[in-house]
């Protein structure tokens, strides 16, 4: 129907909503219905992804279960994966990647090739050198950035 470009003015931003409201009560009822129908039957059919809730962790005989929401960062060590919660660390056996497709990405985020990282537990972001950017958690450690600034600033604050 229309697009912006930045920067436009509020009389152009009112023009284009005034364009769409204008093409939407142009169309008749009976040309929507289809429309809304195949949008209902698209978004109930596919049922909402299901993600980790517990993680199972092996310390020696007993088989423990950390909860994904009290992890602070994970880090990838070779074929395993290092949770620390906490004081604590956990060694699991899979990888960062394998872990990372069955963690809800609202919560736990991608933030280099070794490492992703709680939302929850990000106290604040610090420039570094050359572009680059440190992550500063609740309990004072320090992460490095090498994704897109931009993007985590996205993910943080619709998070």
């Amino acid at each position: 129907l229309d697009y912006l470009l930045k920067p436009f003015t509020q009389a152009r931003f009112r023009e284009a909503v005034q364009r769409a409201r204008d093409s939407i009560k142009s169309r008749t009822p009976q040309a929507l219905t289809p429309e809304l129908l195949d949008y209902l039957r698209k978004t109930q059919a596919e049922p909402p992804r299901q993600y980790l809730a517990r993680i199972p962790v092996r310390t020696g005989e007993r088989l423990a279960f950390v909860k994904a929401a009290q992890i602070d960062y994970l880090e990838a060590a070779g074929n395993y994966v290092v949770l620390h919660v906490g004081k604590e660390n956990h060694v699991v056996r899979e990888t960062l990647t394998a872990l990372e497709a069955e963690l809800d990405p609202r919560k736990i985020i991608r933030i280099s090739r070794s490492a992703m990282v709680n939302m929850d537990q990000i106290k604040e972001m610090q420039p570094l050198f050359k572009g680059e950017h440190a992550l500063i958690l609740h309990n004072g450690v320090q992460l490095t950035m090498t994704r897109g600034v931009r993007e985590i600033q996205e993910l943080l604050r619709f998070s």
